[in-house]
């Protein structure tokens, strides 16, 4: 018997599954990955600019004709084929400004990748003790209709003998199926929750367990992830305006082309310059030419009729709406972390007033329970009893859940990994 309990237990064990393993599941999904290519986009990008700014090289050829034959020099055909070096020496620190800005986009991108793992967690957590506040109602539920299923066969057994009022019987009949009814609608509810945890996690979650996050250390400041990844989005604005300004410097830049051609000339020689002839043949001969060109040059904007100073204009506004934003975040994250602390505070005091509420009614009930069977109560007593009883049990589930979800959602507002929080 020991044997085969044990072996029941060990079955048990295999099924659950843990909230750490959800969650990192979680972390691992679809939706995760999704925000992971974030990152990768953007360290894309800013590896694309940089490179960018490499000296760069390019070929190119072409064949050319020239129908006109009145002067003899000009070339009647010519091919050509040419590798040129482009280099931007100097661009008025629009290069350095532009991958600053790039490295602090990039670096928001990790900063919110990071933040929507843990908002997948909290959602798991969320959804996790919900459902272990429906299976523990859904417990005191059956704990409920098994006592009145009880009382329907005492009744039953009364009425057959005569002794027994059939209205009462009826009432407590009717009590009954309420709470089976309850009990589906509840069950239902914990199926929708499971659903949604395999939609965020591709997890079958068969049972949950209960596990108490660690108490939040309420003297560290915070350091919420989206606030940080805000800071950066601010700094890459900054960037953006010194790269404006950019503008208004010179650029210098470097060029090299070596060139291959080889012309055709066209025309012929007149008898008259015949005597020319040794000269015209090595002027006419069509050999391979090479050539290379090497050029330092600049450019500088002087005069836009005011265009970039428009633009820099923009990007100011544009700076002082993202602080306005990051200080009403920051506020708003000051004044969800002071809520939620008082939440905890009152959930714990209502756990407290559960628990006794609880030992309360369970002594009420028997009392009731055993007056009700001695015929000195009625079953109006008995049922008012009865669902406080229920209800007691019901709220002190509720409560000890609801806590824990309050502990997660404290330690998103705090910038606070929630796996590394669960359990001692």
């Amino acid at each position: 018997m020991i044997r085969f309990l044990f072996l029941c237990l060990f079955c048990l064990v295999l099924n659950a599954t843990s909230l750490k393993d959800v969650i990192l599941n979680t972390q691992n999904s679809e939706l995760a990955n999704i925000k992971k290519y974030d990152v990768v986009k953007s360290e894309l990008n800013k590896q694309n600019v940089l490179l960018g700014y490499l000296p760069s090289i390019s070929i190119g050829g072409g064949y050319k004709t020239n129908s006109d034959e009145k002067l003899i020099l000009r070339p009647k055909e010519i091919n050509s084929i040419y590798a040129k070096l482009d280099f931007l020496i100097y661009d008025g620190g629009a290069r350095e400004a532009r991958i600053r800005a790039l490295s602090n986009l990039n670096q928001s991108e990790i900063y919110k990748n990071d933040e929507y793992k843990n908002y997948l967690s909290l959602n798991i957590v969320r959804l996790y003790y919900n459902a272990l506040s429906l299976v523990g109602i859904i417990k005191a539920k059956e704990g409920e209709k098994n006592y009145l299923s009880a009382t329907l066969e005492r009744l039953k057994s009364f009425k057959d003998a005569g002794l027994g009022s059939s209205s009462e019987y009826e009432s407590i009949l009717a009590k009954y199926y309420l709470s089976l009814s309850e009990e589906l609608e509840l069950k239902q509810k914990l199926n929708k929750i499971k659903n949604s945890i395999n939609l965020l996690s591709n997890t079958d979650v068969s049972s949950f367990d209960f596990i108490s996050l660690k108490e939040p250390d309420y003297n560290i400041s915070s350091d919420k992830v989206q606030l940080k990844a805000m800071s950066k989005e601010l700094f890459a604005i900054e960037d953006s305006i010194k790269e404006s300004y950019s503008e208004y410097l010179p650029h210098i830049f470097l060029q090299n082309t070596f060139m291959y051609t080889k012309s055709k000339l066209g025309g012929s020689l007149n008898s008259n310059i015949a005597i020319f002839k040794s000269y015209a043949d090595d002027l006419l001969k069509e050999d391979w030419e090479k050539n290379n060109e090497f050029m330092i040059g600049f450019k500088w904007k002087i005069f836009d009729f005011g265009s970039n100073l428009k633009k820099i204009e923009t990007q100011r506004v544009k700076k002082a709406q993202a602080m306005l934003n990051l200080n009403y975040k920051k506020r708003e994250n000051e004044l969800s972390l002071k809520n939620i602390k008082q939440e905890i505070q009152n959930l714990k005091d209502k756990i407290l007033a559960n628990e006794l509420y609880l030992k309360s009614s369970q002594t009420s009930l028997k009392a009731i329970d055993n007056k009700y069977k001695s015929g000195l109560v009625g079953y109006n007593d008995f049922l008012l009893s009865l669902a406080n009883e229920f209800g007691a049990k019901s709220s002190l589930i509720t409560a000890k859940n609801e806590l824990e979800i309050k502990k997660a959602e404290y330690y998103f507002e705090s910038g606070v990994d929630i796996l590394e929080r669960i359990g001692f």
